[in-house]
């Protein structure tokens, strides 16, 4: 067994509560539809269409806010007001200007982690919003390099036909050849 070099932590519901927020976002989503139509099942076409805008959009706000703006076009027959697709891009304004929360423990366990190996943050979120969630003077310390090179090691491994999906089971095998920590929250 090769000697562990680098720990990766998983960020959203593993350092920080985020889903909640995604939660409470697609809540107030489905109170601005229901003006339009009475339909149980505005949740799970949004998830539909989310699902499918995967591939183009990713995963995070951005890509959320703009299947939402889809959704919402789309469950009312494009019968929405300008007034509420305004809305809906507001709720993925507020959720990208939430503060981070760090989990009880977190600060402490990175901390114990950092003493021994190097450490770095593995996201599948919109990269620009990660790099946000930083301390500033974080930012201009290591954690944006390592973001930055996170995502270019990424990019770069896909390009050379390797699996590798942030996703996928195997990344710390396929990807980059480091040991990660993951959970929910």
């Amino acid at each position: 067994m090769t000697a562990i070099r680098m720990v990766g932590f998983d960020a959203d519901d593993t350092l920080w509560r985020s889903e909640d927020y995604f939660h409470g976002a697609q809540q107030e989503f489905e109170r601005i539809v229901a003006h339009y139509v009475d339909l149980d099942d505005v949740g799970d076409r949004l998830y539909a269409i989310e699902k499918n805008n995967i591939a183009l959009f990713g995963y995070g706000v951005k890509g959320m806010a703009l299947s939402m703006v889809e959704a919402a076009v789309e469950i009312t027959d494009a019968r929405i007001s300008a007034r509420d697709l305004h809305r809906i891009v507001g709720i993925a304004k507020e959720l990208l200007a939430h503060p981070v929360e760090l989990l009880p423990g977190v600060r402490e366990a990175i901390e114990a982690v950092a003493a021994d190996f190097e450490i770095v943050l593995i996201t599948k979120g919109d990269l620009f919003h990660q790099e946000r969630k930083a301390p500033p003077r974080r930012r201009r310390a290591n954690t944006l390099k390592r973001l930055i090179s996170m995502s270019l090691a990424l990019r770069g491994r896909r390009g050379k036909g390797r699996s590798c999906s942030p996703m996928g089971p195997d990344v710390s095998q396929n990807c980059l050849g480091f040991a990660t920590v993951s959970g929910a929250a």
